[in-house]
C-alpha cells in the first residue's frame, strides 16, 4: 500500500488502503473483502449479521443517530430481533416496565461474564407480593442465561441488594439487607452463585440489626471472601465492620474496625496482599480521599495515606474498582472544587502502594448543578476506564465517557430523556468490555436497564429472553 511498511508486518494496519473492510487485516492476505453490514466480519463469514455482534467490534458504530444498510432503527442489527423499541436508549431491560427499582449493582465473572442484581417491585399502590429483589447471570457473550425475579417478595422499601462480586477462581457473591418482621431489624445476608446462577452453599447471615448499610465485597482467593460494611446514613456517624467467610461458607468472627463520618458515609474497598484491605474514604475534615488500611489479622486498622487529590479540588464523590492486570484497583472521583468540575484517577498495585500519578479522565464537565448521586466505572486490559455520573438532583441524564490513549469518548448510556431519576448507577467489566446497570424511576418506564460497550466505545449487543407476565 506504499506506506513504507512491509505487509507482512503490518496487519494491525487499519489506516492501510489495501484493508478495505477495516478489519485489520490485509486484503491479499484475508480475500474476503465484502462487509456489507460493518461488523467488521466479511460476509462469506457472517452475510447477514444474524448473530450477536462479535464483543469487542469497533467497526460498528450503534446510536449514533444513521441508519446502516438494512436497519429499520439505529441499533446496529439488521435483523431487527430485539424489535427496535429501545435502540433510542442503548439499553436492554432486564426488569418490567413500570416496576421501581432501588439499589443494585453489578459484576465481573471469573468465566468472562457478568451478574447483576437489582430490587424490582410494582409502582407506588401496586401489590407488595410482587416485590423483591432480581438478580441476572450474563456470559462472556452479554447473554443472559439464568434470570432469578422477585426473591424475597415484601415492602421494597425494605429490602436493599447492596453488592455483588466475582470471586477469583470462579462463582459469585451476592449480598444484601432484608427486614425482618419477626425480628424487627435489617439482616445482612449472602449468597454464593456458580458463574452460570446455580446455588452454591447456604444463605448466610453476615450481621443482625443494621439498616440502610453501604456494604462492599473483597476476594480474599478463590475460596475465601470478605465484606466491609459501615451503617452510617447521611447525618449519623457509623461504625465500619468487617468480616470473613471462609471457603465452605462459614461466617467467621465480624469486627467493628472504626468510623465513617456522617456527613460522607459512602466508601470503597478492595482486598490486597498479605490479608489486607482497603478502605478508600472522603475525609471531610481535610477535604480529601483517604486510604486505610486493615489487617485481617489484627482486626484494626494498620495505616493510612492519602489518595493524593488535592484537597482544592474538593473530591466529592468516588469509586474503587479493580485493575484488569496486576492485581490492583483504581480510584474514580470526581472533583468539585473552584477548578472546572472533572473526573480523575489515581491506580494503586496489589499492595496498595500508588502506582504512578493522579490523571484527569475528564477535565470539564460544565457547570456543576450540586453533588452528583453516583459516579461509578471500571478498567479494561489494555488501561482504558469507563466512568459515568448520574445527576438526580438537576435531572440531568446520566453522562458516561470512556478514556483511552486515543482520547475520551462520550457513551450513549441512555437516552437523554431516560435515566432522569435513576436511584442507582453502577459499572463493571466483562470480557466484552464494560456494561453498566441504572435504574430509572420516574414513569411508566420505570426499569432496570444494562448497557454494554466495548473496548472502543462501541455499543455491544446484549441480550435476554422475553420477561415473564
Amino acid at each position: 500500500d506504499g506506506d513504507g511498511v512491509g505487509d507482512a508486518a503490518e496487519l494491525g494496519d487499519l489506516a492501510s488502503p489495501a484493508d478495505t473492510d477495516g478489519d485489520g487485516k490485509l486484503d491479499a492476505v484475508e480475500s474476503k473483502t465484502a462487509d456489507a453490514d460493518g461488523d467488521c466480519v466479511p460476509d462469506e463469514v457472517d452475510p447477514a449479521d444474524d448473530d450477536p455482534l462479535v464483543p469487542g467490534d469497533a467497526c460498528k458504530t450503534f446510536c449514533d443517530g444513521n441508519l446502516g444498510a438494512g436497519e429499520v432503527c439505529d441499533d446496529g442489527n439488521t435483523d431487527a430481533r430485539d424489535g427496535c423499541d429501545l435502540c433510542e436508549a442503548a439499553a436492554l431491560p432486564v426488569s418490567r416496565a413500570g416496576r421501581i427499582s432501588f439499589r443494585g449493582d453489578v459484576a465481573a465473572l471469573a468465566s468472562g461474564g457478568f451478574v447483576a442484581t437489582w430490587s424490582e417491585g410494582r409502582a407506588p399502590g401496586g401489590a407488595a407480593e410482587d416485590q423483591g429483589r432480581s438478580i441476572g447471570f450474563f456470559d462472556a457473550n452479554g447473554v443472559l442465561i439464568k434470570r432469578y425475579e422477585g426473591l424475597d417478595p415484601g415492602n421494597v422499601n425494605r429490602f436493599f441488594p447492596k453488592a455483588a462480586a466475582g470471586l477469583r477462581g470462579g462463582d459469585a457473591v451476592l449480598v444484601w439487607s432484608r427486614w425482618d418482621e419477626t425480628d424487627g431489624v435489617y439482616h445482612l445476608e449472602a449468597q454464593r452463585f456458580t458463574d452460570d446462577g446455580e446455588l452454591v452453599g447456604p444463605l448466610l447471615t453476615l450481621l443482625v440489626g443494621n439498616d440502610f448499610p453501604e456494604t462492599r465485597i473483597v476476594a480474599r482467593n478463590a475460596g475465601a471472601w470478605a465484606f466491609v460494611h459501615t451503617d452510617a446514613v447521611v447525618g449519623r456517624e457509623g461504625v465500619v465492620s468487617m468480616g470473613f467467610v471462609d471457603a465452605s461458607g462459614g461466617v467467621l468472627e465480624t469486627t467493628v474496625v472504626g468510623t465513617v463520618d456522617a456527613a460522607d458515609p459512602l466508601f470503597g474497598a478492595f482486598g490486597l496482599a498479605d490479608d489486607t484491605i482497603a478502605l478508600v474514604a472522603r475525609d471531610v475534615g481535610r477535604g480529601t480521599l483517604v486510604l486505610r488500611r486493615y489487617g485481617v489479622l489484627e482486626a484494626a486498622q494498620i495505616g493510612e495515606d492519602e489518595v493524593a487529590v488535592p484537597a482544592d479540588l474538593a473530591p466529592t464523590r468516588f469509586a474503587v474498582a479493580p485493575l484488569a492486570t496486576g492485581g490492583g484497583f483504581g480510584v474514580i472521583y470526581l472533583t468539585a472544587g473552584d477548578a472546572p468540575t472533572s473526573i480523575g484517577v489515581r491506580r494503586f498495585d496489589a499492595a496498595g502502594a500508588p502506582a504512578g500519578e493522579p490523571e484527569t479522565l475528564v477535565p470539564d464537565l460544565g457547570t456543576p448543578c450540586g453533588t452528583p448521586t453516583t459516579i461509578t466505572g471500571g478498567f479494561l486490559v489494555g488501561g482504558e476506564v469507563f466512568a459515568a455520573i448520574g445527576e438526580e438532583i438537576c435531572e440531568r441524564p446520566i453522562r458516561g465517557w470512556l478514556a483511552a490513549s486515543s482520547g475520551v469518548k462520550a457513551l450513549p448510556i441512555a437516552a437523554p430523556d431516560r435515566g432522569l431519576a435513576q436511584y442507582t448507577l453502577r459499572a463493571g467489566t466483562y470480557a466484552g468490555g464494560a456494561v453498566f446497570l441504572w435504574l430509572e424511576n420516574g414513569g411508566d418506564l420505570d426499569a432496570t436497564y444494562v448497557t454494554g460497550f466495548s473496548r472502543q466505545g462501541a455499543r455491544t449487543y446484549l441480550s435476554a429472553p422475553p420477561l415473564s407476565d
